[in-house]
């Protein structure tokens, strides 16, 4: 990180005598376990840190020396810094240097070590929860441990007031080069077993001009500092008793990004890697990946270190090293909001030779919960029901016998549409894209300008606002949940304007809910005042007055938290039950409170306002924070009718009208619950009876099958084969082809059918 890096340089390196383990047990606090060895006879261990490296940028630049070691060992590009996502979860801890490098060399999170902060590095619980080399040494005595760190803290908090800890501390002087020539000079005069390297220059390019793989001098840091473990290694593998000793690598790092900064729960800041290449380490791609406290785990069983419930380390088994039972699940245990379709995987177990996966809506798994046995490490569970908690366990069978694993969980969502009411993607219009009808009426004079996807709609502060209205669809009453997700740009504002509410916002007392500007004319807040209750408030929620493109969400579970996000981080929450009623009649308003007449204005620039009757999930926000949801394209026409639920339905065509790229998807909403549906298209446009609807393609019709289901909430989906007809022979680079969705209605009586709107498509 180096932000702290006061640390005052000593000589060289500092020779700590070796000591007694009597001694030694006294110096540290930690329990004594059986000595087997002297030293961990021809186990070694480097690990090397990298300061503020993001996956997607080490992934850019040119890394041969990295690169080298993927080739041969393992990796995960979606590790994890910063504990919990969730802000109730006693391990989330900020994504700096001082919490980082604490959770990879003790193994354990900020609720055991208790490092905060920077600030917090020399006082953590480092007694009872140490830097690993502390159970090197109480096992192997005469290990040789060794670290040597361009960011002195590391040494300064972790090893130094603990004497007998490390037989070699170096603090290097401020640059890569001078970490990597200590490094060299050390492998080539001494035999450390255990060696740990910190360089620190990545870390300072970030700060100084942004963790991003589109700035070339971070990406010039990353390539020179892969440089430096490239001489190291180099210096490794030509010592003379190298063919001899079996050295295990493990590199990582302890944050990434964002911006010019760090220390918060956005992805590019959570989302870190790790190499492990050697020992039992088997080689491939892993994803998930685990928490970087794994390095610790991982060291320690590569060094023979006998593995004590006791330490309560993060990580029971090391990365990517086999174990008896299946580990390392996808969905993660306990994880929330998953999909509730796709494929659930685990690593595998030492000798098995299959396994057998058990499903249930209960943790009591039995015999009859068997979903299937396999060869792979990967098993279809088939369609699961949505916001469903599923428990799951994966035993593997050996030639000798059967290894029972541990039961894990997991809880679904439903699709990316699912209870999106109003989806305004502003690309030159007001209408509702989600197919409820919920679309804006333009006041004033807004205008539309380059928005963060596509086209924004400009508001300048001069009575510019869009009105949604007081639709059922936005009555959230007393009971429903709903969340809110929209993009903002704005060099700031007078007073505390509205930029989406339903409420008269003279008050924070009036019942409602409201997204607005601060006083301070660059944070956002947020106030809610249900009828049964006091008003509640949530301020100077994320700075977004620079200028920028900033994503807030906030989701509201009614007998939960409210949760707010800002770029995708969740930034805290407060607890909504018992509220009462929300809806006052008034309208709900983009740029304007409920009154549509408050006075001050939002002079910003909106774009994507999604508003959903579900809570979303962490992860949903997070995608929709990267904007990288695919976005609806082609010309709507045709005006369906309202089928039995009183929606009517639209079609949606996402990912691109390029046919090179194969990525053609068809959405439908507001179709009757779990009934069948037909994407049909032609080459002329119609207007015809249709069941209780309207035919609006004509000529010669094609259909795609088989058909699509709507799921609960009345959403289909359907994925273009362009290898198979109809797709393969009609839909062509030039073409222009006209698309709609033929469904069954047998709730509105006969003839019991029903049309979508259609889309006009020109393919490219």
């Amino acid at each position: 990180m180096g932000d702290l890096a006061t640390g005052i340089p000593g000589p060289w390196y500092d020779r700590n005598p070796v000591i007694t383990p009597s001694s030694l047990a006294l110096a540290v606090g930690f329990c004594a376990v059986p000595v087997f060895a002297q030293n961990p006879g021809p186990k070694h261990v480097l690990m090397i840190g990298i300061d503020g490296v993001r996956s997607d940028a080490v992934r850019a630049a040119f890394t041969p020396a990295l690169d080298g070691l993927v080739a041969q060992g393992a990796v995960t590009w979606d590790a994890v810094a910063g504990g919990g996502i969730m802000p109730a979860d006693p391990t989330r801890q900020a994504t700096s240097s001082g919490p980082g490098w604490s959770s990879i060399l003790t193994g354990v999170w900020v609720d055991r070590h208790g490092v905060a902060s920077n600030g917090g590095f020399s006082s953590g619980n480092f007694n009872a929860y140490p830097h690993f080399f502390a159970r090197v040494r109480n096992t192997f005595p005469a290990a040789v441990l060794s670290s040597i760190v361009q960011w002195h803290p590391i040494n300064d908090s972790l090893l130094a007031p603990y004497p007998g800890l490390a037989d070699f501390l170096i603090n290097t002087a401020g640059s890569g080069q001078a970490v990597r020539n200590a490094v060299v000079t050390h492998l080539q005069n001494e035999d450390p077993h255990a060696l740990f390297v910190h360089f620190d220059d990545v870390d300072h390019a970030g700060h100084a001009s942004g963790y991003s793989p589109q700035n070339s001098a971070y990406i010039s840091a990353i390539e020179d500092t892969d440089a430096h473990i490239g001489a190291v290694l180099a210096a490794l593998q030509a010592r003379p008793s190298y063919a001899s000793e079996d050295w295990q690598i493990i590199v990582t790092t302890d944050h990434g990004g964002l911006h010019t900064s760090h220390g918060g729960h956005s992805p590019h800041e959570r989302r870190i890697w790790m190499i492990v290449q050697g020992g039992a380490a088997v080689p491939g791609v892993y994803t998930p990946g685990p928490g970087h406290t794994a390095a610790t785990r991982t060291a320690l069983d590569h060094l023979g270190v006998p593995f004590d419930p006791s330490w309560n380390l993060a990580d029971a088994i090391p990365f990517v090293v086999p174990q008896q039972a299946a580990s390392r699940p996808h969905p993660l245990p306990d994880e929330e909001h998953c999909s509730h379709s796709g494929l659930l995987d685990w690593v595998g177990a030492v000798n098995a030779v299959s396994y057998d996966v058990f499903l249930a809506e209960h943790p009591l798994l039995s015999a009859g919960d068997l979903l299937g046995s396999t060869s792979a490490t990967t098993i279809d569970p088939g369609q699961l029901d949505q916001y469903t908690t599923y428990y799951w366990r994966v035993d593997s069978v050996t030639p000798l016998t059967t290894h029972q694993g541990p039961v894990w969980s997991f809880t679904t969502t439903g699709e990316m549409l699912d209870g999106l009411v109003v989806h305004l993607n502003l690309q030159g219009d007001a209408i509702d894209e989600s197919g409820h009808g919920n679309g804006g009426t333009l006041v004033g004079n807004p205008f539309y300008t380059l928005g963060r996807v596509g086209l924004g709609l400009d508001l300048d502060g001069n009575g510019d606002f869009v009105s949604l209205g007081n639709p059922a669809d936005l009555d959230f009453g007393a009971q429903t949940d709903f969340s809110v997700s929209l993009w903002v740009r704005t060099n700031g504002w007078p007073s505390d304007p509205s930029f989406l509410a339903n409420k008269n916002w003279n008050s924070g007392g009036n019942v409602g809910w409201l997204i607005a500007g601060d006083y301070d004319g660059g944070h956002w807040q947020w106030n809610l005042r249900g009828a049964a209750a006091s008003r509640l408030d949530f301020d100077l929620v994320a700075y977004i007055g620079d200028g920028a493109w900033h994503h807030m969400a906030v989701t509201h579970d009614r007998d939960g938290l409210a949760l707010f996000y800002a770029d995708g981080e969740c930034l805290g929450g407060i607890p909504i039950l018992g509220q009462g009623d929300l809806d006052a009649g008034l309208a709900t308003a983009l740029g304007q409170d409920g009154t549509l007449t408050y006075s001050s204005d939002a002079p910003c620039v909106f774009d994507e306002l999604r508003i959903y009757r579900r809570v979303l999930g962490t992860h949903e926000v997070e995608a929709l924070a990267q904007a990288n949801q695919p976005e609806p394209f082609g010309t709507r026409y045709c005006t369906p009718l309202s089928n039995s639920t009183g929606d009517v339905a639209r079609i949606i065509a996402l990912g691109s009208p390029q046919v090179a790229n194969g990525n053609l998807i068809f959405a439908a909403t507001g179709m009757p619950a779990t009934q069948p549906g037909l994407f049909f298209f032609g080459p002329a446009t119609a207007n015809a009876i249709f069941g209780h609807g309207i035919r609006c393609v004509g000529g010669s019709l094609k259909r795609f099958l088989p058909p699509t289901f709507a799921n609960s909430v009345g959403t289909g989906l359907y994925t273009v084969d362009f290898s198979m007809a109809p797709a393969a022979t009609e839909i062509l680079a030039g073409s222009t082809l006209h698309f709609q969705l033929w469904y069954r209605d047998p709730a509105a009586g006969p003839p019991g059918y029903n049309g979508s709107d259609a889309v006009t498509i020109t393919f490219q």
